[in-house]
């Protein structure tokens, strides 16, 4: 019988390089929370006409990237802006301009605990601008402050809040307010147009 072949040692491999040890990662500087700030967008609430709006997440609800607008049609007392420390409400009613019983902005008042519990309340040129009670911003140009909490100023602009306004000559206020609250105040004859940011 014949004698078996040798079975072939198998050809040896090359022992690899060891694998290094990943490097760690650098351990992040702390930062102090009174340092480190959030980035959120500013967002703002745009009311014009016989009343369009434009609310502050109108832009999170269509993918096309146009915000939504909302017609107002109702009269009455309305909240833009309700929460623990921030109290803003629409008056709205009729002029002689808006046809078919629609409304306009016809004021807008703030307070609550930002404000130190203090009120705001501006009217179109038909009335007047007071502050707890008291009127104020009377002649225009004029400014009115106080301390901490507000800080307002009353002027002619070009800036229509209503660009089918543009054509006509405005007067505003602008207004800063405690808590980054701003407001933009076009003043017409009978209504207002407001953006709040």
């Amino acid at each position: 019988q014949p004698t078996p072949a040798p079975t072939p040692a198998p050809t040896p491999q090359p022992t690899p390089a060891p694998t290094p040890q990943p490097t760690p990662a650098p351990t992040p500087a702390l930062i102090p929370e009174s340092q480190s700030v959030a980035v959120v967008a500013r967002s703002e609430c745009v009311i014009w006409g016989d009343p369009h709006a434009r609310g502050f997440d109108s832009h999170l609800s269509n993918r096309s990237g146009e915000s939504l607008v909302a017609s107002i049609f109702s009269h009455g007392d309305f909240w833009l802006v309700k929460s623990d420390p921030i109290s803003i409400q629409g008056r709205y009613g009729s002029t002689q301009w808006t046809q078919n019983g629609q409304s306009t902005t016809r004021a807008i008042a703030v307070g609550g605990p930002f404000l130190q519990n203090h009120s705001l309340i501006v009217h179109p040129l038909d009335g007047h601008v007071t502050w707890d009670g008291k009127r104020i911003l009377r002649d225009m140009p004029s400014a009115f402050e106080v301390d901490d909490l507000i800080s307002a100023r009353f002027f002619e602009t070009s800036a229509h809040i209503d660009i089918g306004m543009s054509s006509r000559p405005v007067v505003s206020i602008d207004i800063k307010l405690p808590l980054g609250v701003n407001l933009t105040v076009n003043r017409w004859s009978k209504h207002l147009d407001v953006r709040i940011s």
